[in-house]
């Protein structure tokens, strides 16, 4: 019932339906419960498939959570909290800016800063490990193996400002 990649509290939810079709099919051979035999060991699976599809798979429920709220963060954000890289500051008015949106490639890249990340797409998880989960996903692109931010400088500025890069996976679709 498992599969290769099954996280560890999927592992352990396994091992406790499998004991209890073993123990349906102990009593079904002490003639205790009149179901055929096989029987229990299929309720026991299709209740253990039901269950891991109420959790939403076999994957870690943390990184399912950070990816919800990373993605809802840029549905409910992406087009309001970013300012367009080169854009015209007179009249692109961003309130509560978290960092900009710029086009690279012909794909739309969002540049967070790092307060933002921190505090609003990180909320209530570990920050590096959120880095992780979005660079694993294709949701983040980092500087390198070891820096998960750029360094840019952004249009009328004469310092650079350290940034999170999140490509467009961020915005939804499956993966």
């Amino acid at each position: 019932m498992l599969q290769p990649n099954a996280e560890g509290q999927v592992y352990r939810a396994a091992t406790r339906f499998a004991l209890i079709a073993a123990a349906g099919e102990l009593a079904t051979s002490f003639g205790i419960t009149g179901w055929p035999t096989g029987e229990a060991t299929k309720a026991a699976k299709s209740c253990f498939q039901a269950w891991i599809s109420a959790r939403g798979g076999y994957g870690s429920h943390e990184e399912q959570a950070i990816i919800s709220q990373v993605k809802r963060f840029f549905e409910l954000h992406g087009a309001v909290r970013f300012a367009n890289w080169g854009g015209d500051s007179e009249t692109d008015k961003t309130v509560n800016r978290c960092g900009y949106r710029k086009l690279e490639l012909g794909e739309t890249e969002f540049l967070v800063f790092p307060e933002s990340f921190k505090n609003d797409l990180a909320a209530g998880f570990d920050p590096g490990r959120v880095a992780e989960v979005c660079i694993q996903h294709g949701m983040m692109r980092p500087c390198s193996k070891e820096d998960k931010t750029h360094s840019l400088r952004p249009p009328g500025m004469k310092k650079t400002v350290r940034f999170y890069v999140f490509t467009e996976a961020v915005l939804g679709g499956e993966e």
